[in-house]
């Protein structure tokens, strides 16, 4: 037996891409298990044939991955865990005027229902709640996504005011990812309020908020060409 651990982010890719290789290679070998331990769901998915997985250190389920996925990600979803300690404290945030701040960032589904994990064929909406401290003049919103290896794959930034927001306003807005959009993969979020110049920062949430990860899972029957890399491109072909 060959036991190996993977941590959430370790690594870049091309060093996770060369373990989960290794792994895959080891695991052909006649008569030898590989125990593979990680919260990466993809890399379970695409390595594993059957997963234990483990609740407050007992045992929960054995099954194969897909059964074991949809049982971790019932136990993740009921906590809702979006770190709402943190998103409330400014000791653990990255620097920022502080004149508008985020309170509340929630994952939902279609459905209206609080989650971490989609498949790929779910849309996903991000609901911001936002306090303004003092007068600002303006308000832009920022976010990125980034790979499991903090590499930016897409970034993007939203006008939310081009007006006057006053002391003890608040704003409530929402992003919606359509389905099919990021391939499955685990992604860390990232966001930001700022003058619409961007000289003047109000608030982040990055890595020192720690946000949970965003799991996109497969789906059965998944075309392969339509699997790899991080998203979709949406390209239209005309025939001259």
């Amino acid at each position: 037996m060959w036991r190996g651990e993977m941590g959430r982010c370790g690594g870049d890719a091309e060093f996770q891409k060369k373990c989960l290789g290794k792994m895959g290679d080891m695991s052909k070998g006649q008569g030898r298990t590989v125990l593979f331990v990680s919260h990466n769901l993809i890399s379970i998915q695409q390595l594993c044939k059957n997963v234990i997985v483990l609740n407050k250190g007992v045992i929960g389920l054995i099954d194969t991955p897909i059964n074991g996925i949809n049982y971790y990600n019932a136990l993740s979803d009921t906590k809702k865990d979006i770190s709402q300690s943190a998103i409330n404290n400014r000791k653990s945030r990255t620097s920022g005027s502080g004149d508008v701040f985020f309170y509340n960032v929630v994952y939902k589904d279609k459905n209206n229902l609080e989650k971490l994990s989609f498949y790929y064929n779910e849309s996903i909406s991000i609901f911001f709640h936002v306090k303004v401290h003092n007068n600002i003049p303006n308000l832009l919103f920022y976010y990125a996504i980034r790979s499991g290896s903090s590499e930016i794959i897409t970034n993007k930034t939203h006008i939310i005011s081009n007006n006057l927001l006053q002391k003890n306003s608040v704003c409530d807005f929402i992003i919606k990812i359509p389905a099919e959009t990021l391939r499955p993969n685990q992604y860390q979020l990232y966001f930001g309020l700022a003058n619409i110049t961007r000289s003047l920062s109000y608030d982040v949430i990055d890595e020192n908020v720690e946000l949970p990860l965003l799991n996109i899972i497969p789906i059965e029957g998944i075309n392969a060409h339509n699997s790899g890399g991080f998203f979709n491109i949406p390209t239209t072909l005309e025939i001259l």
